[in-house]
């Protein structure tokens, strides 16, 4: 990457290329085991002490030009990242795997991807590029600028066909941007261990992501892909932290293709928790089944849906006169009263319904299971498990 670069200017700062070349980007402080509870400095003390000492410019200068000061000219290796290497497009296949890189190993990757036409694997999974968990604050923060660079790269990089960044709290923008950059990038195969080549091909009938992770920019290219899946009969997203984000983009992808009468089966469960977003989610799923009329199983079990999400989805499926809903997992979904009242009136109207499963839910009582049971009255065959 310009081997002949001497001096790099950036909003008023000059840096000596040459003197970064030297710096030893490896070199950090003795101290750095006092980090415990949180991440140490990308750049160790000593390292970024001696980039800054080659940078000339009133005030400190921004991340941006430290980070493209090391991928012009800097040695060595940052958290793993082989920055010469890189540089040189000598590395094939990368996995940085829990390297705590974050955002700004994030952000100095996609500096140097645009220069390595070699690289074809990328694993950045369980780095915290797009997010970070705060103790203080008790939520997740986050960091679109490491997502929004990986994708403004993936733009212009022709090599990788196999990309992750699965467990990294991407959300909002960031996993917009980086969605639509997967998707606009044929030569991606592989796009946290979603199989988009062979979606692309519609070589698929059964999509099973089951336990993936995929995380919301995985739902997000998922959604994409829907509409070129014209054989697909099942999916299963079960257990992948789509978030409300995720579910709503899929869900309006299977909405916007109602035309498709091949599916039959979408599995959105979740693992002691929730996978779709909760009760926020489940407006979304809702709002699919209001025109969905092909869907013969839905699974939502363990999404912490609660009164409010069941109610949603009940009273969307008792709306849709066209429903061919079979079997509806609602299992582990905290459901009380309110719920099980939006069950029974569904139950008593949805003639093609012939499984409910209500298991783990303790708040629906012996009043509401009264009033389930009451409404499955003539339903000769329908199986409650409660």
């Amino acid at each position: 990457m310009l081997p002949s670069l001497a001096r790099l200017r950036w909003e008023g700062f000059e840096v000596n290329v040459a003197a970064v070349r030297g710096v030893d980007l490896d070199e950090r402080d003795d101290d750095e085991d006092e980090y415990e509870d949180e991440s140490p400095p990308f750049l160790g003390g000593p390292a970024e002490t001696a980039l800054l000492s080659c940078i000339e410019g009133e005030g400190e200068p921004p991340l941006e030009l430290l980070l493209v000061a090391v991928a012009c000219a800097g040695s060595g290796e940052v958290r793993g990242i082989p920055v010469q290497m890189m540089r040189d497009d000598s590395v094939s296949e990368l996995d940085l795997e829990e390297s705590n890189i974050g955002v700004e190993g994030g952000m100095l990757l996609a500096y140097l991807m645009p220069v390595m036409g070699g690289l074809t694997s990328l694993n950045l999974s369980s780095n915290d590029i797009g997010g970070y968990w705060d103790d203080i604050r008790e939520e997740i923060v986050s960091t679109p600028e490491g997502p929004k660079a990986i994708a403004d790269a993936l733009l212009v990089n022709g090599g990788l066909t196999s990309i992750d960044v699965r467990q990294n709290s991407i959300a909002g923008d960031g996993a917009v941007q980086l969605a639509a950059a997967v998707l606009g990038n044929l030569n991606i195969n592989f796009f946290n261990e979603i199989p988009i080549k062979e979606m692309r091909a519609n070589s698929l009938t059964e999509l099973d992501l089951n336990g993936k992770y995929v995380g919301v920019e995985g739902g997000m290219v998922v959604a994409g892909l829907i509409p070129v899946m014209g054989g697909l009969t099942k999916i299963s997203l079960a257990n992948n932290e789509l978030g409300e984000e995720g579910t709503k983009a899929i869900c309006e992808a299977l909405k916007q293709n109602k035309q498709n009468k091949i599916l039959k089966e979408l599995n959105l469960s979740g693992f002691m928790g929730t996978n779709i977003g909760g009760a926020a989610g489940a407006m979304h799923v809702a709002d699919m089944l209001g025109v969905n009329g092909a869907l013969t199983a839905l699974d939502l079990s363990s999404n912490c849906l609660k009164d409010e999400g069941v109610s949603a989805v009940c009273a969307a499926i008792q709306s849709n006169k066209e429903t061919k809903l079979a079997s509806l997992n609602f299992y582990y979904n905290d459901i009380g009263t309110v719920g099980a009242n939006a069950v029974a009136a569904m139950v008593a109207v949805t003639g093609a319904l012939t499984e409910c499963n209500l298991q783990y839910n303790p708040c629906i009582g012996k009043k509401g299971e009264a009033l389930i049971r009451k409404a499955m009255q003539g339903r000769a065959g329908f199986k409650l498990r409660i």
